[in-house]
């Protein structure tokens, strides 16, 4: 069973009328709600479509972004959950409600931000891997709880809410819990095909959980191993499609056509200019609060791969984000592992997962945000587990420079042409030519 909830989400807890805050809020997040706002108040006890800012006066107001109508019992999520039962509801009670919400939330897979309401405040959660936005804020007057930290309006009392954790909060303040993790499904392997084989089975749950068998499905990729495997898995139950984006003249613009022949599935090109790139640049950059040439030229692609698929009207986009981080695919690693050993490479491997969600997925997240929902299959709580756990020497070669070997292991196991899987890594933002681009146009 799984519940696709909103866009975004705001919720505001005060001693008087939270609606002028929430209202400030979901006014920031306007371009996350085409289809307007879906509100619950304590006040009222009854959720309302809203396609305006008049909300209720309330102490108490929780708020959902639309892309389409949906309805969600008791708990507001931004995201999507695979459950195989339901959660439970919310009691009264805060001294019971953390250990109960986090031993069911432990049981589900998903991509994830909650609120619910709980007694005198709420309950706030993340998944694991912190794949979805959630911030909030203290003020003089209130709790503030918002997707989009820009939302927020005092930077210095603003924290996030931390993946794989639930909190109680209220006007007092808040205390918080880990949300239970599965015990690892299976032991260390000893194999490099032991290896292959169980990541391919675990990253092959992850799409049964994320793609419903038949449906029409948009991944985002420029013919790399990770993306790839997602696209040539989905396409053996469902209708797949891929949405490439490069720079004119660049080597993904020569290199995609191949791939998707081998691939044999449909395709749709956003090719930029600088012209284009100057067009965009800006509202990419107030979308993901700015940042690097990297986070720009990333985020631009993300941005216009999913405008695109949104057109088609796709609902969501597969990335094959995390795989590099699991599986050994910077070359930065290789650097470490010759000059410092494998201690060193694999704390920093295992710090760049624990830390994805700050470096990538809330870039990505809000790049997509005005458009459609991201799907991140490598983000899969029983695959990262297992694959932090496989041997360096299974992921990396330091004589030969091959990287992400069990990886490629996997996808050759499951029928991907070798064209595909053997082809070296070059991060999207280099191959497509949209950093070069970026730096570009940036003032110097």
């Amino acid at each position: 069973m799984s519940l696709l909830g909103f866009s975004g989400l705001a919720a505001y807890l005060s001693k008087n009328d939270a609606s002028r805050q929430v209202a400030r809020y979901l006014t920031t997040m306007h371009h996350r709600a085409p289809a307007g706002y879906y509100v619950w108040s304590n006040k009222t006890r009854s959720r309302l479509l809203h396609d305006s800012l008049e909300l209720p006066d309330a102490p108490l107001i929780i708020a959902g972004c639309l892309r389409q109508a949906t309805t969600i019992e008791e708990f507001f999520i931004h995201g999507l959950l695979y459950m195989s039962k339901a959660l439970p509801r919310i009691e009264n009670s805060a001294n019971t409600v953390l250990s109960t919400i986090s031993e069911s939330l432990g049981d589900c897979d998903g991509s994830y931000a909650l609120i619910a309401p709980c007694g005198d405040g709420l309950v706030l959660a993340r998944d694991h891997m912190g794949q979805k936005p959630l911030y909030f804020e203290r003020r003089s007057d209130g709790l503030g709880v918002a997707s989009n930290i820009d939302a927020l309006s005092e930077p210095s009392s603003t924290f996030p809410v931390q993946p794989g954790y639930i909190y109680y909060a209220d006007l007092n303040g808040e205390k918080r819990i880990e949300i239970i993790q599965p015990k690892p499904r299976f032991a260390v392997p000893t194999s490099m095909n032991e290896a292959a084989t169980n990541t391919l089975m675990l990253l092959s749950e992850s799409l049964e959980h994320r793609a419903v068998s038949g449906s029409r499905i948009a991944v985002a990729s420029s013919g790399g191993v990770d993306s790839a495997l997602i696209a040539f898995l989905l396409s053996k139950r469902c209708k797949v499609k891929i949405f490439s984006v490069f720079a004119e003249g660049s080597r993904d613009s020569i290199e995609t056509e191949k791939f998707v022949e081998a691939l044999n599935v449909d395709h749709t090109t956003i090719s930029v200019s600088e012209d284009d790139a100057k067009r965009i640049l800006s509202s990419v950059s107030k979308l993901i609060g700015g940042g690097s040439p990297m986070d720009l030229g990333i985020g631009m692609a993300i941005h216009l791969a999913a405008r695109a698929a949104s057109e088609e009207a796709f609902e969501s986009l597969f990335l094959g984000q995390l795989a590099d981080e699991l599986f050994g695919g910077y070359s930065r690693y290789l650097q470490v592992l010759k000059n410092k050993g494998e201690a060193s490479v694999t704390e920093i491997m295992q710090d760049d997962v624990r830390y994805a969600h700050k470096s990538n997925f809330e870039r990505d997240e809000k790049a997509a945000s005005p458009f459609l929902d991201l799907a991140l299959p490598y983000a899969y709580l029983p695959l990262v587990q297992y694959a932090l756990r496989i041997s360096l020497k299974h992921k990396m070669d330091p004589e030969s420079g091959e990287r992400k070997i069990v990886l490629r292991k996997a996808a050759a196991e499951a029928g991907l042409p070798e064209e595909i899987w053997s082809k070296p890594k070059k991060a999207v933002q280099y191959s497509s030519g949209l950093q070069r681009i970026v730096e570009k146009i940036l003032p110097r």
